[in-house]
């Protein structure tokens, strides 16, 4: 209601509407190429498994926290993707790993909590965010009842020791410098937000000076992120 009624020049950035000029990300495309990245890796260990001759069965769940469905973009189709990404590959996402949580690391704490102790099976925790991922690593912390040690707490690699004295992987959306630079990276994508910025401020100023009244729709594209090696997506 308001982007219609606005009197002002509007550019909505991370979020499409076909109210106003808009500046959004490629979340359903995103979550897709995760979704694959996901089922992809639970099939190779799998298969590694199968190789050793393991006795013991691998179930491998993927459990994920999204966030609430009123948010478009992240809550929906960054969702909606990461599911048909894994499904591609013959991966459901079943309904009980699944946990909703807000955009806060605490949150993600406590969703990252409930999954571990109702899911024993958990192979691959992913998070809808960095920020939420952040919080599910302190969770596998917790979980496991095991303590840092020293040198790692010291040396800045708290982050970096949880995740390599686990055997769940955790996986994000938005390529964190911060989560980056304290865990070594985890599997996210990079989202061109400084692009979206830079357009986003050009578009307005266009609106501004040439009057355009015909709404402006522009998708930009996403980079997966595998630890610290990345790979083109799009």
């Amino acid at each position: 209601k308001f982007l219609k009624n606005s009197k002002v020049p509007v550019v909505v950035v991370g979020q499409y509407t076909k109210y106003a000029n808009c500046i959004y990300h490629d979340d359903y495309g995103a979550g897709k190429a995760m979704g694959k990245a996901v089922a992809a890796y639970l099939k190779d260990e799998m298969n590694h498994r199968e190789e050793e001759q393991e006795e013991t069965q691998y179930s491998g769940k993927v459990a994920y926290i999204g966030v609430t469905k009123e948010d478009k973009a992240v809550g929906v189709a960054r969702e909606d993707g990461f599911r048909a990404g894994l499904k591609s590959l013959g991966v459901e996402l079943e309904e009980t790993c699944t946990r909703e949580a807000e955009f806060t690391m605490e949150s993600g704490y406590r969703a990252a909590m409930d999954l571990l102790e109702k899911n024993r099976d958990i192979s691959i925790l992913s998070c809808a965010t960095d920020t939420i991922a952040a919080g599910a690593i302190e969770a596998l912390l917790t979980y496991s009842r095991k303590q840092v040690p020293e040198e790692a707490k010291n040396s800045g690699g708290r982050m970096q020791y949880i995740l390599g004295n686990s055997k769940i992987r955790v996986t994000g959306f938005g390529d964190n410098q911060f989560l980056k630079a304290v865990t070594g990276g985890i599997p996210t994508v990079h989202f061109g937000y400084k692009t979206s910025g830079i357009r986003g401020a050009e578009l307005l100023l266009d609106v501004i000076e040439l009057g355009e009244k015909i709404p402006v729709e522009m998708k930009l594209g996403f980079r997966m992120v595998r630890g610290q090696e990345e790979e083109d997506a799009s």
